[in-house]
């Protein structure tokens, strides 16, 4: 019962969101238009001649209903545009906004100006209408809200003609306006919003993946498109990897499933978990993980610039951490670099990292030899490739730790180790040029070690490197440096995060990574 309710609330939730965003566009779009309209007005009073005999009397009474209606919506706008409403008081200001406006809509109508009854039924027509159209509402809701309009404008127009003369043939073909407008726009907009309504939850419906509902995208990749989920039961949040249809043959369904398989195995806390894995009716394969909120490392230190020694320490000595699990397994990550890193909160601590997107993984234990048996092609991220995996293809425990070295490179001084126009150049640097001390590339000394176990880690022979990844996060935690602290990681989130979440939203929505920052096949049959 605890965990449906956790659901329900999760869904209601999303629901209240949409609605605030909706009422705002609505009070927006109102807004506009009733400030363009009374520039309009204005402008050809001034301008031609004669117009009063078209219009009438526009009284001050007029005008000033007219500048309240456009104070009504600002209002409105300016309450739901940002911040959490509650959804009662959404609600309230949805209802009761449109019934203060069809007030003064009527009052605007009087004795003076017979000819505005009909201008009334319009405007009170197309408010039902925009409604309907830009805002979620059970169609009883909207049915009542046409009704009251419908009386208002009747009644009003009743009022009008009662006391400024006798019933005539004019009176009568105002009520049938007054009657008809509103009432045939209560009758679309009420079947409009019914049927909008109704599609919204058929979407709904149609983004669940067995016991999953998808919430938001988090992010794609060569492997497929990541989404914020909900489960049917747990309580847990979720992200869920997706491999579309349209992505799937033998080879990518096959890396698909051995990326669950192995990643499954692994259980260290600064990997990323696995929770189920599945193919719904549709074709759509997908497996789930723990949702992790935070940022990955590459748009951490391109929004926020090179991190500081201790916390680089901190952050690289746990991917080595998780890196080593994996070695012992004899698995070999292969594509480690700053976008598959992810700094989250876990318990309430600060800046843990966790490895993620296992997709190119390496099964040592049914390939000894680390090459490639399949095919001549290796896959990475050209600036984190390791010289041999371009030159033999040869994939080894000892090829992570040159791209953790590389990855470790860019998070001191917010650049890669190599540079170049293309991905052939930035491989040809991989295979003879000499990293440049991070220290000269950075224009500030480094704590004593740090820049040695960095330029260690690049070394073009794999036996120069680090024995192990455990050898190598010894030899971090070995440095004289000042911890990084669980206070310096609140610090830093308590001022960068909200704009990070920002950047990190914006992402998932357009994208932003390069040709060079993405994993790649190289053919290694059709080099020169």
């Amino acid at each position: 019962m605890v965990s449906r309710g956790h659901d329900a609330s999760s869904v209601d939730d999303e629901s209240r969101a949409f609605y605030q965003a909706r009422l705002a566009l609505y009070a927006r779009i109102l807004t506009i238009l009733g400030l363009a309209f009374l520039v309009l007005v204005l402008i050809v009073e001034a301008t031609v001649a004669g117009i009063d005999l078209v219009f009438g009397d526009l009284s001050t009474r007029f005008r000033i209903l007219h500048v309240a209606l456009i104070g009504l919506f600002v209002g409105i706008w300016l309450f739901t545009r940002s911040g959490r409403r509650a959804r009662g008081a959404l609600e309230a200001i949805d209802v009761g906004g449109n019934l203060l406006a069809y007030v003064l809509i009527a009052l605007m109508v009087s004795r003076a100006n017979l000819g505005l009854e009909r201008t009334m039924a319009l405007l009170l027509t197309e408010l039902l209408m925009a409604r309907a159209i830009l805002v979620p509402s059970a169609a009883s809701r909207t049915l009542a809200l046409g009704v009251t309009a419908t009386v208002i404008s009747m009644l009003t127009t009743w009022l009008v003609h009662t006391t400024s003369g006798p019933w005539d043939a004019r009176a009568w073909a105002a009520m049938i306006d007054a009657f008809g407008w509103p009432a045939f726009s209560t009758v679309v907009a009420t079947v409009a919003s019914h049927t909008i309504f109704g599609l919204r939850a058929e979407v709904r419906q149609a983004r669940r993946l067995g016991q999953y509902v998808l919430e938001a995208k988090l992010g794609e990749g060569g492997m497929g498109v990541v989404y914020r989920a909900h489960h049917a039961l747990l309580r847990r949040p979720t992200a869920i990897k997706l491999l579309p249809p349209e992505r799937v043959g033998a080879e990518m369904l096959a890396r698909f499933e051995r990326e669950v398989r192995q990643t499954a195995r692994l259980t260290h806390p600064n990997t990323v978990q696995i929770y189920d894995y599945g193919r719904t009716p549709d074709g759509i394969f997908y497996y789930a993980m723990e949702y992790l909120p935070g940022c990955d490392l590459e748009l951490v230190v391109s929004e926020t610039g090179p991190m500081p020694p201790a916390r680089v320490v901190h952050v690289v000595a746990q991917i080595a951490s998780a890196l080593a699990e994996a070695h012992e397994l004899g698995l070999v990550h292969r594509d480690v670099k700053p976008a598959n890193v992810i700094l989250t909160t876990r318990a309430g601590e600060h800046d843990v990292a966790k490895v993620v997107d296992f997709g190119l993984v390496k099964d040592l234990a049914r390939d000894p030899a680390g090459s490639m048996t399949h095919d001549a092609t290796i896959r990475g991220t050209p600036l984190y490739l390791a010289p041999e995996t371009i030159g033999t293809g040869v994939v080894a425990p000892a090829s992570d730790l040159y791209s953790l070295g590389a990855l470790t490179y860019f998070l001191i001084t917010g650049t890669h180790v190599f540079r170049g126009h293309n991905v052939v150049e930035i491989c040809a640097h991989h295979l003879h040029s000499e990293p440049e001390p991070p220290s000269a590339r950075l224009g500030a000394p480094l704590p004593e070690g740090l820049e040695a176990l960095v330029l260690q880690c690049l070394a073009k022979a794999p036996g120069e490197r680090p024995a192990s990844a455990r050898a190598l996060r010894a030899s971090l935690r070995a440095l004289r440096i000042e911890p990084w602290s669980e206070e310096d990681a609140a610090r830093f989130w308590t001022e960068h995060g909200g704009s990070l979440e920002t950047a990190r939203a914006h992402r998932a929505k357009h994208g932003a990574s390069t040709g060079r920052d993405r994993s790649v096949a190289i053919d290694l049959g059709a080099r020169s």
